[in-house]
């Protein structure tokens, strides 16, 4: 979807040049711009991160960051599911439309797993009131999960010998999150950890909540 508004834009722009002026004032932020020749891109990696090479959107704002990551995802339909949790409750995608819906991917042995749990707990609790749903698909089965909760809490729901549903989503390294929004679309995706994963995903789910 993103794609296809930007290229309309461009395309809209260049053929407007040719048009009368008052047809072409809802494009005066694109003035100044020039399009790149063939010599210019021949060996130029092209990165549409927003910073790099200016990108707006079709009502001419600047579109960079996190907003630029979710308009990047949002058009891709999050893959089906049906699995348990702890307790025996089945989570399907189908029963999950139109809350915002944040997944977690992790195994028991994943020490960068372990170490951000304490600040997703955080993030849980901060939208419980809310219509989010926070679900961790786990490799491990249910009697080592349970061994591990014992020590560490983890307040997402669990759902655990997820290992199909894991490789339906095609996630290779962990630990891994996805927000999916109230469509079921892939909203926001973030890999491995680092000093920013919480606050990221904290200011994913706050946009989505807000629309």
């Amino acid at each position: 979807m993103f794609a296809l508004v930007f290229s309309v834009t461009t395309t809209t722009y260049l053929n407007a040049q040719n048009q009368k002026a008052s047809q072409t004032v809802q494009y005066d932020f694109l003035k100044g711009l020039t399009k790149a020749n063939e010599d210019d891109m021949s060996d130029q990696q092209i990165m549409l991160d927003g910073e790099s090479i200016p990108v707006y959107s079709a009502e001419g704002k600047r579109v960079r960051g996190m907003e630029m990551m979710m308009l990047m995802t949002s058009s891709a339909i999050s893959p089906d599911f049906s699995a348990k949790d702890m307790n025996g409750k089945t989570y399907s995608l189908s029963s999950l439309k139109g809350k915002v819906v944040v997944i977690n991917f992790w195994f028991v042995e994943c020490k960068p797993c372990v170490i951000e749990m304490p600040e997703l707990n955080e993030i849980v609790q901060k939208y419980k009131s809310e219509k989010v749903v926070f679900l961790a698909f786990a490799l491990n089965e249910q009697p080592k999960i349970e061994s591990f909760l014992k020590k560490h809490a983890f307040d997402y729901t669990i759902l655990p010998d997820s290992g199909a549903v894991i490789g339906d989503y095609k996630i290779k390294s962990y630990p891994a999150h996805i927000i999916l929004d109230q469509n079921s679309k892939i909203a926001f995706s973030i890999r491995g950890l680092s000093n920013s994963t919480a606050s990221e995903i904290d200011e994913a789910i706050e946009g989505l909540i807000e629309k």
